[in-house]
C-alpha cells in the first residue's frame, strides 16, 4: 500500500503573525525530501505541523493511501519525529535509548522487552552503524555517534515516515555525508524521509527532491537544480 503525507493549503499564525501561507505538497513513502530555507522561513513550524505538535490555522495535514476509503487519517502516528536540539537523556546507555523506541503503551507491560523487540533494537543499531558503541553511556558519545543513536531510536518505532529537523547541523562534514547516505538508503528501502537542513550541497547530492521555503511560502518543489541557488539568494 503506497502512502503519502499530504499538505493541503497549510497556513499557520501565532496570533497576528503569519508564519506559513498555503503550503501544499505531498511526500510519498520511498522519497527522500530535503526541506531548505533561510532562518525564519517557517521550516520548524512546518515540521511541528506535520508531526501533529501544532494544528494548522487553515488547511490540513493528513495521510493518504492508494486504496484508502472514507476520510483521510491523521499523519501523526505514522511519523517518527526528531526535533532539533534534543537534550541528552541522563543515566542511559545508547542501547537503552534505542529500546525506548519500542515502548508500547497498549501492552500491559509496555516497558518489558520481548525477544522480537530486542531483535528489532539490534537491527536498528546495526543499520545505523552503531554496534561498536551501543553499550556505552549515551552522554559520553560524540555528536555524530549520538545522532546515529537518535536515528536508530526513530527506526525502532517502525513508522512509515521519518521527520528530522536540523538533526545534522552540529556534526562534521564526513559524518554528515554518512548520514545523508543512510537516509538515502532508507528511502530506497521504502521509508519516507523528510530532512530539514541548511546543507544545500549535501541535499543536492543525496536528496531526490528539494522543497524551499521563503517567508512562509513554498517557492520551489522539485529535483535538485542550480536554479534553487538564485531562489535562495533573492530577497
Amino acid at each position: 500500500m503506497k502512502t503519502s503525507i499530504e499538505l493541503d493549503g497549510v497556513s499557520f499564525s501565532y496570533g497576528e503573525k503569519n508564519v506559513l501561507n498555503e503550503v501544499a505538497a505531498s511526500v510519498a513513502a520511498g522519497e527522500f525530501v530535503c526541506l531548505l530555507g533561510p532562518n525564519g522561513a517557517g521550516k520548524t513550524t512546518l515540521a511541528q505541523l506535520i508531526a501533529g505538535e501544532l494544528s494548522p490555522t487553515e488547511g490540513r495535514v493528513f495521510l493518504a493511501s492508494e486504496d484508502a476509503s472514507g476520510k483521510p487519517t491523521g499523519a501523526r502516528r505514522h511519523i517518527a519525529y526528531l526535533p532539533q536540539d534534543l537534550q541528552d537523556p541522563p543515566f542511559v546507555t545508547a542501547r537503552e535509548l534505542v529500546s525506548l523506541g519500542r515502548f508500547n503503551p497498549k501492552r500491559s507491560l509496555g516497558w518489558r522487552m520481548s525477544d522480537e523487540d530486542k531483535e528489532a533494537v539490534q537491527d536498528c543499531i546495526a543499520r545505523c552503524l552503531a554496534e561498536s558503541f551501543a553499550d556505552r553511556p549515551f552522554a559520553q558519545l560524540s555528536g555524530g555517534e549520538k545522532q546515529r543513536i537518535w536515528l536508530a531510536f526513530c527506526l525502532a518505532q517502525q513508522r512509515e515516515f521519518l521527520l528530522l529537523d536540523e538533526s545534522l547541523h552540529k556534526i562534521d562534514y564526513s559524518t554528515r555525508e554518512l548520514f545523508f547516505k543512510m537516509l538515502s538508503n532508507l528511502a530506497e528501502d521504502g521509508k519516507g524521509v523528510i530532512l530539514i537542513t541548511h546543507d544545500l550541497q549535501m541535499a543536492e547530492r543525496h536528496g531526490r527532491r528539494l522543497l524551499l521555503l521563503k517567508s512562509g511560502g513554498l517557492v520551489y518543489d522539485g529535483p535538485p537544480d542550480k536554479a534553487i541557488y538564485s531562489l535562495m539568494e533573492r530577497q
